[in-house]
Order: C-alpha cells, then sequence, then structure tokens
C-alpha cells in the first residue's frame, strides 16, 4: 500500500514530560557523574581536544556498549518488527525501555558539564538535550529517534578515536570511513522509516527530513575536518594519543570538539 498523506496523528496519554522523567534524568545524570569520577581515577586526565582523555575512553564506552544495547533491548522486545520505528508513545503497553534510553543520553551530556569550556560545544550539549525533551513528546517515530542517535554516536566514537591517535592515518582513514558509515545509516534508517506502509504527514516528513539533513551537516563536518587537517596532523610528529602538535590540528578542525561529530 502506498503511503497517503495524513493528519499528524494526536499525541497519546503517556507523551509529553512528567515528574517520572525528571527523576529518571537526575538518576541518569549522576550515573554519569559517578563514572566521570571512576574514568579520572583510572585513565589519564592530560587534555586532548579540549577535553580529559578519560572523559572521551568514557564516552566510547557510551557509544559502543550502551547505547547500542539499549536499542537491541527496546527493538528484540517488539519482535525486531519494523513498527517500531515508526511507534508512538501510546503503540507499546510498555515504552518504558525507550524513556530509559533518553535519559541515558540526556544524563551522558549532562554529565559533561563542568568539564568542557567550549560555548560551541555547550550549545551542541544544551540542543542535544532539548532534542531528548522533545522526544517524550512525539506522536510517532520514537524508534527512529532512539536508533539514528545511537547511530550518531558511532560515528562520534570513530571521531573520538582519532582524537586520540591524531598522529596515525590509518585512524583518520578509519574516522572518514566509520563516520560516513554512520551518516550513510542514518539516512538509511529515515528513509525506510519513511517508505513504510500508512500514511505520510508533516511529522514524519519533518521527521525523516530532519534526520538527513543532520546527517548531511555532519558527513560535510568531518570531510572537511579529514581534508584540512590529516596530513597536518599526521606529519608534525605527535606522540602517541595525539598529545603532539598534530593532535591539536587535527582535533581542531572542523568543530571545537568530536561531541559535534
Amino acid at each position: 500500500m502506498a503511503p497517503v498523506l495524513a493528519p499528524t496523528p494526536a499525541l497519546g496519554p503517556h507523551a509529553g514530560v512528567g515528574i517520572d522523567d525528571l527523576y529518571g534524568v537526575v538518576v541518569a545524570s549522576l550515573i554519569g557523574y559517578v563514572l566521570n569520577y571512576v574514568a579520572a581515577k583510572l585513565v589519564a586526565s592530560d587534555v586532548v581536544a579540549g577535553s580529559p582523555r578519560w572523559s572521551w575512553r568514557l564516552g566510547q564506552c557510551y557509544q559502543l556498549i550502551v547505547f547500542p544495547g539499549l536499542v537491541a533491548w527496546c527493538w528484540s522486545t517488539r519482535g525486531w518488527g519494523e513498527d517500531w520505528l515508526s511507534a508512538g508513545w501510546d503503540s507499546f503497553s510498555d515504552m518504558h525501555r525507550e524513556r530509559i534510553f533518553l535519559y541515558c543520553m540526556i544524563g551522558y551530556m549532562v554529565k559533561d558539564f563542568g568539564i568542557m569550556d567550549d560555548n560551541t560545544l555547550i550549545l551542541h550539549h544544551v540542543a542535544t538535550i532539548g532534542a531528548g525533551v522533545s522526544c517524550m513528546g512525539m506522536p510517532e517515530g520514537v524508534g527512529l529517534f532512539v536508533i539514528c542517535t545511537a547511530t550518531f554516536e558511532l560515528g562520534s566514537m570513530a571521531y573520538s578515536f582519532k582524537n586520540l591517535h591524531a598522529h596515525s592515518a590509518r585512524i583518520w582513514d578509519a574516522f572518514i570511513v566509520g563516520h560516513s558509515a554512520s551518516n550513510a545509516a542514518a539516512c538509511a534508517w529515515a528513509v525506510y522509516y519513511l517508505a513504510l506502509p500508512g500514511y505520510w504527514d508533516a511529522f514524519r516528513l519533518g521527521l525523516s527530513g530532519f534526520c538527513v539533513l543532520l546527517a548531511g551537516v555532519r558527513q560535510w563536518i568531518c570531510l572537511n575536518d579529514y581534508r584540512d587537517n590529516k596530513q597536518a596532523a599526521t606529519t608534525s610528529g605527535g606522540g602517541k594519543g595525539g598529545k603532539g602538535k598534530g593532535a591539536g590540528a587535527g582535533a581542531r578542525g572542523g568543530a571545537p570538539n568530536g561531541k559535534l561529530h
């Protein structure tokens, strides 16, 4: 059945932000601060691209383990059905798993406040938190938001590895491949969501378009970074972990910090 234009569905009783969501975000943020403390004890604290080394490593744990694990937990309970991508907050009786994902995502951003001192990065975190809160009121596309967020974070992980090993040409190449793959995958999820059987409405079109636009912006930033900074970073003799001049050149290209990627 070809999609047809239709009104955006009304919000169900479980959409929106409540006191339980505040509790969830506070708990996730406190856990993040505890993990900050532990990571700072276990990993070096030298500053790489504007953030302590331990912060990058902790972020990679979220990006590689926490977010993909939560996505698998959410989607597997729906039998891996495609209807999860277009789900609203009342599509299933137990949407608390998707809520937990949002709490962890917001807590992941909150834990960085007090560590970062770049205004652009702070703005990025505030915007990401706003997107997470907005998702709590979305009438549909909750699954798409969750999986695209996790997919983008895998690309951010590639960027963080590049920052930590900016002297390595192979890591730069892996960065551009990994980051590009994450952006392409996010676009594929958005197109797949748009092509699901049923109706097209303004929200579905807007959400899909936003995901594709965001992927395009991220790709433009990472390509500029790769083009403008790889050679300088890999030929200036930066030491292990990107501590040298080359690390600075690579880390500052395109965006002030990897979280923008």
